[in-house]
């Protein structure tokens, strides 16, 4: 499928010579192939842990190739039944105004599976159509060598429907278009066609060498050394074929490769007028004999400070044997099989697998990154950490809304929402046991009580009170009231962390273990029903060292944030292990939660970061290049 990644638009290329295949060639018999992931499409509906949807009209209207369709995410044009995917084009005139005639499917596994290197096939049912374009292929997951095509394209099939009787297999590379080149060859059944029945459509894919296959024919093979792509590249990458690649189905309708026949003649005047594309399964191999392997170990590559319970495993195989061991952590149960149970310490490692079937062994390994101890606990964040035992609430309380205004103090998809109770002078909101430990450690300064709070005015009053309900009553203050604390916000609609102040210690009798409730106050002494957004309540341990002052290291054998604390700009500076190119830089809350990552260029050994948007606090920052990943402390001033 010619396609261009982003914005490069495809010009009208002369399609290649026609090969007709008579002999029939095995795949080759040193492979000892192993499925590491694959889609049966057994459900009633597409997988989108699996896949994603592409919709739309591409870039130019024509997905750079002057295509007559618009993709929908819509069961009339994806959809799985019967144990198949279906890709139907239907005629739709001028669909929600867009100017084109035609609605279809596109799906792919873009960030959700990508692999370098393996089999990859499908068995497919093509349409026997005027206009049918269907194509089963691949596209780099990230662009290396540039845009398209020079990181490459591997098509694995494609089929014009008014031949129904032929396929072709291609690769494209070379200069952007329109000097882009392409080589391909193309498959042609010497009796009966692709819309009689089910084919396997394959690619074998190995360092320096592309096979392709049609029902275990071996029809094209291209090779690294010598390079016989034909034309060759006229770009300096040659052979940009050693990077992931992801997987691409879709049903496209006319364009430059059908010819660009007139609407007319594809649907004869049928308004009710339909094709479709099915697909039985696709899988993907890992080659065991040796090379390099696809696929890879599924789970968490970054493990909060003695995290525990984490689950990783790799595909299930039929009559395997899985090895597994784990560097710093300890294997709680499902040494044997495809998955483990693994509690993390203090220490970053690894987790690895030997997976061993008959005709071959493999060794996977993933690399972990333990984060450095937490100085804080999240107690709510309204996700997927909860309170769970709500008491009295005056007001209304939404436990779960959109966020209305994502900022870098809060990026939280969802918040709570309070909306005050007017007839109340001292509405309460009650949570029981909250999970507070010894409420002393709040009370002396130890620790810290803090949350994210959004309303539409300066100068407002917040208090928390910490209670012992067995003891506290309405109309009994202040028995059972251990402390009180108070925060003001500051900002007009907008997110801002509130830190509170000890205010007083009412009942100083009761002992900080014994605390079992917070009691919430939202402008306490009022009679408002005012709107309050809240989120994130952490607790902070304030005895949690600082990270040591730190200045530009021209010894340091490891990642070094300079200066630290930090006010504005922080530079990373890293060792040998990190070269020059792209890196992955996240920065986590110090209990853990992500706020946000981006990618940056290294030259010189450092990058540098802007901090300036961070509130001030502890957070963790995370650098991580191919295999290679590092945490360190950052003080925000």
């Amino acid at each position: 499928m010619i396609e261009s990644l982003y914005t490069m638009k495809i010009q009208s290329i002369f399609l290649p010579f026609i090969l007709i295949v008579f002999a029939v060639s095995s795949s080759s018999a040193q492979n000892c192939w192993s499925q590491v992931w694959g889609d049966d499409f057994n459900g009633t509906s597409l997988s989108t842990t699996d896949w994603i949807y592409d919709t739309g009209t591409g870039f130019d209207g024509g997905w750079g190739n002057n295509e007559y369709e618009y993709y929908t995410n819509t069961t009339q044009n994806v959809s799985v039944s019967g144990g198949y995917l279906n890709l139907t084009a239907r005629y739709s005139n001028n669909y929600n105004g867009s100017g084109k005639n035609f609605t279809s499917g596109r799906i792919l596994t873009r960030d959700k599976h990508y692999w370098k290197y393996g089999r990859f096939e499908a068995s497919i049912k093509l349409p026997a159509n005027t206009g049918t374009w269907p194509a089963f292929w691949m596209l780099p997951q990230s662009s290396p060598y540039g845009g398209w095509p020079t990181s490459g394209e591997i098509d694995i099939m494609e089929n014009r429907g008014d031949v129904i009787n032929k396929i072709s297999g291609t690769l494209h590379y070379g200069n952007p278009s329109p000097n882009n080149k392409y080589d391909s060859d193309t498959y042609v059944k010497s009796s009966g066609n692709f819309a009689d029945g089910f084919h396997l459509f394959a690619v074998e894919w190995e360092p320096g060498e592309i096979r392709f296959y049609v029902d275990g024919v071996l029809y094209k093979t291209e090779t690294q050394t010598p390079n016989s792509l034909n034309p060759a590249s006229n770009n300096a990458v040659t052979w940009p074929w050693d990077q992931d690649f992801y997987i691409i189905f879709n049903m496209a309708i006319g364009g430059w490769y059908t010819n660009n026949p007139a609407e007319s003649s594809i649907t004869g005047g049928n308004t009710s007028w339909s094709a479709t594309m099915q697909v039985d399964y696709v899988k993907v191999y890992t080659d065991l004999s040796g090379g390099e392997l696809t696929g890879s170990i599924d789970g968490k590559s970054s493990a909060l400070y003695q995290e525990t319970n984490l689950t990783y495993s790799i595909p299930a195989t039929s009559g395997a044997t899985y090895v597994w061991t784990v560097d710093q952590g300890t294997i709680v149960s499902g040494q044997g099989t495809n998955a483990i149970i693994v509690n993390w310490g203090t220490q970053s490692g690894s987790v690895s697998v030997s997976k061993t079937i008959s005709c071959g062994s493999a060794d996977y390994t993933l690399p972990v990154t333990v984060m450095p101890v937490s100085c804080g606990v999240m107690l709510e964040d309204f996700e997927n950490i909860r309170f769970t035992d709500y008491g009295l609430i005056n007001g209304q309380l939404s436990q779960k809304v959109d966020n209305p205004n994502s900022s870098i103090e809060n990026n939280s998809p969802y918040c709570a929402q309070y909306v005050r109770n007017a007839s109340e002078q001292y509405d309460v909101l009650i949570v029981a046991n909250p999970g507070l430990g010894d409420a002393d450690l709040i009370e002396n300064g130890s620790k810290s009580f803090m949350f994210d709070v959004y309303s539409n005015a300066a100068g407002r009053n917040i208090e928390f009170t910490l209670e012992n309900s067995n003891v506290s009553t309405p109309s009994n203050y202040p028995s059972g009231r251990h402390s009180t604390y108070r925060a003001t916000t500051t900002k007009v609609n907008a997110w801002e962390t509130l830190k509170f102040a000890w205010v007083a210690s009412p009942d100083a009798a009761l002992a900080g273990t014994s605390v079992n409730q917070l009691t919430m106050l939202f402008m306490p002494n009022t009679y408002t029903n005012t709107t309050f957004y809240y989120d994130n309540i952490l607790l902070t341990d304030n005895s949690c060292p600082l990270p040591t002052t730190a200045t530009k290291d021209a010894t340091q054998n490891s990642m070094n944030l300079f200066p630290n604390p930090a006010t504005d700009l922080v530079t990373l500076q890293l060792n040998n292990d990190i070269h020059s190119g792209q890196v992955k830089i996240e920065i986590f809350e110090n209990t853990g939660r992500l706020l946000f990552e981006t990618a940056q260029t290294v030259s010189d050994d450092e990058t540098t970061l802007s901090v300036s948007e961070l509130k001030a606090g502890y957070y963790l920052v995370k650098i991580t290049q191919g295999d290679y990943s590092s945490v360190k402390a950052l003080y925000k001033k």
